[in-house]
């Protein structure tokens, strides 16, 4: 099992959701309080976040009954790069339902991903939870000469591979 993230990400960091907040600003309290998660953007984020960091039990904690799987394992040598919020309506007081569209992107061996998924949420007793999603993934192998897919402006071998 990979060494866990959650004790190297600092509070005064930004966020790994990509919003420009600092952490203890953003996900950091929905990752403590689920309840935290007023909408479904919100809750995506701090998930986005919870496998950035290999937070497992925030992960199976957010996840609806129905779809949970026991458990999670997290592939090795990801470095998460960006979170990219398409669309995510506001529910209603009164909804029961919502959904997000996100775009999310990493590296694995030396191979950027991106994911884009419509990901499905439900509310029950006021708490939202993830239930499914519809994702489409696109992969796109790295140089270790070129720029870094981070953005940085460093070479790939000398920036974000792991």
């Amino acid at each position: 099992m990979p060494k866990n993230k959650i004790h190297t990400t600092s509070l005064v960091t930004d966020c790994p959701c990509t919003s420009g907040k600092l952490f203890k600003e953003c996900c950091s309290p929905v990752l403590s309080d689920h309840s935290l998660a007023a909408t479904p953007e919100m809750l995506m984020r701090s998930r986005y976040t919870a496998f950035a960091i290999e937070d497992s039990a925030f992960l199976l904690r957010s996840w609806d009954i129905s779809t949970r799987p026991r458990s999670i394992n997290f592939e090795k040598n990801i470095v998460w790069l960006q979170l990219i919020i398409e669309a995510a309506p506001q529910p209603e007081p009164n909804d029961d339902s919502g959904f997000v569209v996100f775009k999310a992107s990493f590296i694995q061996n030396d191979t950027v991903f991106e994911m884009k998924e419509k990901s499905f949420f439900i509310r029950k007793k006021c708490l939202w939870f993830y239930l499914n999603g519809e994702l489409i993934t696109q992969k796109k192998a790295i140089s270790l000469k070129e720029r870094c897919p981070c953005g940085s402006g460093k070479k790939y071998k000398r920036c974000c591979r792991p």
